[in-house]
């Protein structure tokens, strides 16, 4: 079956309205199938891979591997143990969501550490939006928010950067596969310690429920 190339500049756009009527029904859309069905152009083609999840990153159920990963971190608190670590991608719908039903909580004194990824897509338009959430500020909290009107830190994108979020993605798709309860990959998700010390990672940040739950749950 030949697949559709769809140019990365309208990436964002044709993903929301792709994803509108199924988000009215609250179903979420998996990364395999966005992968298996989303072509940029053939520049970007060049420089975007699938995350290769055979990579080890060890060990997987161990907040301080999160920890170690690069992040923008609202919040004051230093303690792995009393921080919300939640990946996502700043091109995703429900990820803005998740943003959203956070604030208040992070207002009040939460801790939380967005790490940012393409999980959507590799792309460099896509490094380019990611690595702004992950550098924090006010591109971050406008991205995150659908304010952004232009980029005030337009540097590009660092080696550094690049590597970071290719962790990040490695990461996230070792995850799932080393948590298959939690169900198919997909962002937003998080990663905390609970009140009795365990190691949970759960999705649907999306949700106002769920954040209960994980507010409820976590050592924050």
């Amino acid at each position: 079956m030949k697949k559709t190339i769809i140019n990365a500049a309208v990436f964002t756009s044709v993903f929301m309205a792709a994803t509108a009527p199924v988000m009215a029904e609250n179903v979420k859309i998996s990364l395999n199938d966005l992968f298996a069905n989303v072509l940029t152009t053939d520049e970007d083609k060049a420089q975007s891979t699938q995350p290769d999840i055979s990579k080890k990153v060890s060990p997987i159920n161990s907040i301080e591997t999160v920890n170690n990963l690069a992040a923008w971190q609202e919040g004051n608190a230093t303690d792995p143990n009393k921080i919300l670590y939640v990946t996502i991608d700043p091109r995703c719908p429900y990820c803005k969501l998740a943003y959203e039903n956070l604030r208040p909580y992070i207002k009040k004194g939460m801790t939380v550490r967005w790490i940012s990824t393409q999980a959507l897509g590799r792309s460099p338009k896509a490094a380019k939006l990611s690595a702004a959430v992950l550098r924090g500020g006010p591109d971050a909290h406008s991205i995150m928010t659908h304010t952004l009107s232009h980029l005030t830190n337009n540097a590009p994108v660092t080696q550094k950067e690049q590597e970071q979020m290719k962790q990040s993605l490695d990461y996230l798709f070792a995850s799932f596969k080393e948590n298959p309860s939690v169900g198919s990959p997909g962002v937003p998700v998080a990663y905390y310690v609970n009140k009795t010390g365990d190691f949970k990672m759960l999705k649907d940040l999306s949700e106002v429920s769920v954040v209960k739950q994980v507010v409820a749950d976590g050592n924050f």
